[in-house]
Formats: structure tokens, sequence, C-alpha cells
């Protein structure tokens, strides 16, 4: 299947697309990504954590959604593995996220 969109549809292979790269003032480390989906306003990550990243407290302007399937990620002093998940609400406090040895996630989130 390719990326294909259709009225109110957005489809995505992302075993056909590149890994996209982005630095921001979330992470202390660039963090590769491709979008899996899109619809009304909201985005499905597939993103790849690379070692040692790390953010710094903040609060979450958005809902937000976060599926580990490879790694571990720990998240408010919660350690995810592979099948963990967990979901956070508008205005939720992230007091710690970190990946030592990095990790694969999915994360649905509003664009920004």
């Amino acid at each position: 299947m390719n990326n294909a969109q259709q009225a109110g549809w957005h489809f995505a292979d992302t075993t056909a697309v590149d890994w996209q790269e982005v630095a921001n003032e979330l992470f202390n480390l660039p963090v590769r990504y491709k979008v899996a989906g899109a619809a009304e306003g909201f985005v499905m990550l597939l993103m790849k954590l690379p070692p040692g990243i790390s953010s710094p407290a903040h609060t979450h302007e958005t809902m937000e959604f976060l599926y580990v399937l490879e790694g571990s990620v720990r998240s408010n002093g919660v350690e995810m593995n592979p099948g963990h998940g967990c979901g956070s609400a508008t205005g939720a406090t992230h007091s710690e996220f970190t990946s030592d040895h990095g990790a694969t996630v999915l994360v649905l989130v509003k664009q920004p």
C-alpha cells in the first residue's frame, strides 16, 4: 500500500517512507519519526527515541497517548516496556521522560 489520502482518510505505509529527524526544546537529543496517520488535527507518529534521551519537566498543552513497541521509557517514575501504554490529559505535568537504551513508540498527539 502506498501513502494515499481519500476524503476523510489518511493512509500511510511507514515501511515505504524515510525517517524524518527533528530537534526541539522538548528533548535533549533529536528524535526520528514517521507519520502513521492524521485526521481532524491529530497525528499518529511512529517515533525512534535514541539512547539517553530525556525531556525536562513540562505541561501538556493537549492530550497525548504513547504506546511502547520496542525498548523502554520511563515516564513520571513508571518504567514502560513493550506493550505498555499511557495517556495524559490536557494540562497534565510531565515530571520525567527518559529512555536509557532507546525505544520505538507510537504517539497520538494534536498536530502542532
